[in-house]
């Protein structure tokens, strides 16, 4: 947000310079991002008065304008704007001014005339982005003066990042307050906004639907309004410093009170409209066109402000423009709202909008400011546009109005978090300075009532933060913690492990990928039949539910490389997804994977192939054994919703189904705009449970040399191979050191019910080398375990 310094010095004038003003600013959490001058240097600018004018004898749309400076001498200059005038007071640009476009202003004849000089517009003067004719200024402005100085041009403007819970410093008022707090001077008072209502002009019924959305609505009709009225240059300068264009008399009003009090307001044009107004919900589809010229359509969860027979305005964003002030309106019907944040919070972002009022009332604006503001708003457009006012109108639900928290604040405690020295009358000047009601109700106690506009404060840590503030964060003593908390603890396991996993996988080509937590909604039930938690004030449309897996964040992120010409991709995220249930939501930390692409660089010496589910069950089984925990997982067979039916498989840890392991179904991959490949997922709890037993022994190895046996075995086809491996794994064998599948057959010579499944026993001793009978006992305890359990037959 930009400030001006000389607007505010004018509601709190504390003694300090500007930079020294910045940094109290910055240190009391309003963080400065830079300080800049109002204008560029406009040395040799003057205000001038056009005291003669004639036609030019060669040009139809030239004229010779005879200019005081106040000197005896009239300066000449050839001039072809439309509203150079007899009278008319302008800015004078001398010979050997340079302007701020860096053109250098010379004497020269134009058409055989001498010109001395150029009459100036707000563009040419970097003062606006374009401008009709030159630049007016006030009659009663010293002829001869510096430009700069007769447009108090030499003011500073701050540009403060605001963090979102501060709305109440969106206006002049509101930094003016934190100023009167910091350096303890006075608050100017509010300015005077004295209404000459006239009661026989005819009022508009507000009628409130939503009074959930808006608790509070004030309007007034002002009829006999000149909208052509040319808005003062002090106005629309402050407008201007304050980054927003001046439209017309009316709507700079609107945009002055909202710089000014931190209150967003519009005005609508009476003639158009059909009485009354309602503020309630969109008819879904509900067209409207806004300010931009942008036509939407609307839906039931949006706030509108409407007429009997249509929307005029999307409520808190932007009006509508059939219904906009334009300059022959000569009634207008002003209106100035409180909107609940939660409701207004997100809509703009829907239409790609982020509009002043929206940034005020996404973050919460003072209830009790409405009334005031359309005072002071009304006050306004009668002294500069004339008009009569009639009586206000209000819809007020006082059981929907935000309430004012009364906080209870120990000070020791504040005393014990900050590690600074506070007595309770020190506490209580800080937040009366703060305009909070204060009551002591113990030894060290007070009762903090926080005004309608600090949203903020709520609870007592938000008071210690106010008391931090206002001390000044770099004033807070440094000291070194005690010697027990300086302990250097053993790092949690999870972390151990966390860094080999990043270790094992980076080793095997994988990226870590880091994706939001947030996801679109219609994502989150791709991989999860509950819907995700929707969040109640999201980013974006696209980023609007909580995860509850992992997966999509990285389909989006493989579709976008694949787009761009990335054969090869591995990709694995450490992260949270997050489960909805009755009780709320929790949150589990899994890694997730995704694999798509070609398994190897191309190249001459070998066909490329690309990576398939077995490369990444591979992968799997190579993280568990460098993470110590293989001989405690399995996989198994199942399905799961995103996942191709038949490419599936549960991972287990300790017969504990911890994970998922699978090909994307091909509907999912065709979603993700990926169907042109087989893409590989998968997906495992991660947690200190899991890793309980991750460590590494070192064991011996055997001088002695090893043994292998194959055997190829008859089994029902339906008999997954992990089964038969488990039987083997779970046999007491002290010789058998390595056992693996490395044939599966299908086809003549075996029966059409069964598989033929080849195995290979690696057996070796490290006391002597096998004996020829050892072997043998090894090999039919194997064979007569698999039979009996499996139902396994030797084959042939």
């Amino acid at each position: 947000m930009k400030i001006s310094e000389q607007w505010l010095r004018e509601w709190a004038n504390p003694e300090a310079t500007t930079e020294e003003l910045g940094q109290a600013l910055t240190m009391a959490g309003l963080e400065l991002d830079g300080i800049e001058g109002a204008a560029a240097a406009l040395d040799g600018v003057v205000v001038a008065r056009i005291d003669a004018i004639e036609r030019h004898p060669d040009a139809d749309k030239l004229q010779i304008c005879s200019l005081n400076i106040g000197t005896a001498e009239l300066q000449q200059v050839v001039c072809g704007a439309a509203n150079a005038r007899l009278g008319l007071t302008v800015a004078l640009a001398t010979v050997g001014t340079i302007l701020p476009n860096g053109v250098e202003i010379k004497a020269a004849e134009l058409r055989g005339v001498a010109s001395n000089g150029m009459l100036c517009s707000l563009a040419e003067l970097a003062l606006a982005d374009e401008a009709e004719g030159i630049l007016e200024l006030a009659s009663d402005l010293t002829l001869g003066q510096s430009l700069h100085q007769a447009l108090a041009l030499n003011d500073q403007i701050f540009d403060i990042d605001l963090t979102p819970n501060r709305a109440d410093c969106l206006s002049i008022l509101g930094v003016a307050r934190e100023v009167s707090a910091l350096y303890q001077v006075a608050l100017s008072e509010m300015p005077e906004s004295t209404v000459n209502e006239v009661a026989e002009i005819t009022q508009l019924n507000v009628k409130v639907s939503a009074k959930d959305a808006c608790p509070r609505y004030c309007g007034r009709v002002i009829s006999d309004v000149d909208v052509s009225a040319e808005t003062p240059m002090w106005m629309s300068e402050r407008l201007r410093r304050g980054g927003i264009r001046s439209i017309n008399v009316v709507v700079d009003v609107c945009n002055y009170v909202m710089l000014e009090l931190g209150q967003p307001m519009h005005a609508f044009d009476l003639e158009i409209l059909t009485p009354d107004i309602e503020v309630r919900y969109a008819r879904d589809a509900e067209k409207l066109t806004l300010l931009d010229g942008n036509p939407i359509s609307l839906k039931s969860d949006q706030l509108v402000i409407a007429d009997a027979d249509k929307a005029l305005a999307l409520a808190g964003i932007m009006g509508g423009l059939d219904s906009a002030v334009q300059r022959g309106s000569g009634q207008i019907f002003l209106e100035s709202a409180f909107f609940d944040p939660i409701k207004i919070a997100g809509k703009a972002r829907m239409f790609g909008l982020h509009t002043e009022s929206s940034h005020r009332f996404e973050r919460g604006v003072d209830p009790q400011l409405a009334p005031i503001a359309l005072d002071r708003a009304t006050a306004l457009i009668q002294q500069l546009a004339g008009g009569h006012a009639g009586l206000k109108s209000e819809a007020l639900d006082l059981p929907s109005m935000p309430p004012r928290h009364q906080i209870s604040l120990d000070v020791q405690r504040a005393e014990q978090r900050l590690g600074v020295e506070l007595t309770r009358d020190q506490v209580e000047k800080m937040f009366l300075g703060l305009h909070c009601e204060v009551q002591q109700d113990s030894a060290t106690g007070l009762t903090v009532t926080a005004p309608s506009y600090r949203f903020d404060l709520s609870i007592e840590v938000d008071l210690i933060e106010e008391i931090a503030r206002l001390i000044g964060y770099d004033q807070i003593p440094v000291a070194a913690l005690a010697t027990d908390a300086n302990a250097i603890l053993a790092a949690a396991k999870t972390n151990q492990s966390a860094y080999r996993l990043r270790q094992e996988l980076a080793a095997m080509g994988y990226n870590e990928a880091v994706t939001f937590s947030f996801i679109e909604a219609e994502y989150a039930q791709v991989f999860s039949a509950k819907a995700g938690k929707a969040l109640a004030n999201p980013i974006s449309t696209d980023l609007s539910t909580m995860r509850t897996s992992v997966w999509p964040g990285l389909c989006v992120a493989a579709s976008y490389n694949l787009k761009r010409q990335q054969s090869s991709i591995r990709f694995v995220e450490l992260g949270r997804k997050y489960l909805p249930h009755a009780q709320g939501v929790s949150h589990c930390d899994v890694v997730a994977g995704l694999v798509v692409g070609e398994a190897e660089p191309r190249q001459w010496s070998q066909t490329s192939r690309n990576l398939d589910f077995y490369d990444v069950k591979g992968d799997l089984e190579s993280i568990f054994e460098e993470l110590g925990v293989l001989s405690r997982i399995g996989f198994q067979s199942t399905q799961k919703q995103g996942l191709h039916p038949g490419k599936t498989l549960a991972i287990l840890c300790d017969e504990k189904v911890i994970g998922s392991l699978g090909v994307l179904h091909p509907e999912v991959a065709n979603q993700f705009n990926m169907s042109e490949r087989e893409v590989i997922v998968f997906e495992f709890e991660w947690s200190a449970e899991l890793f309980k037993a991750a460590r590494s022994v070192f064991s011996s190895w055997s001088k002695y040399p090893t043994v292998s046996r194959d055997l190829s075995l008859l089994v029902d086809e339906e008999l997954s191979v992990q089964s038969l491996l488990d039987v083997i794994s779970g046999l007491d064998m002290a010789y058998l050191i390595q056992f693996e599948v490395f044939s599966i057959y299908q086809g003549q010579g075996v029966p059409a019910s069964q598989k033929s499944i080849s195995l290979s026993l690696i057996l070796q001793d490290f006391s002597a080398t096998l004996t020829d009978k050892q072997i043998e006992e090894s090999v039919a305890k194997i064979v007569t375990e698999l039979q009996d359990k499996c139902k396994a037959e030797l084959r042939n």
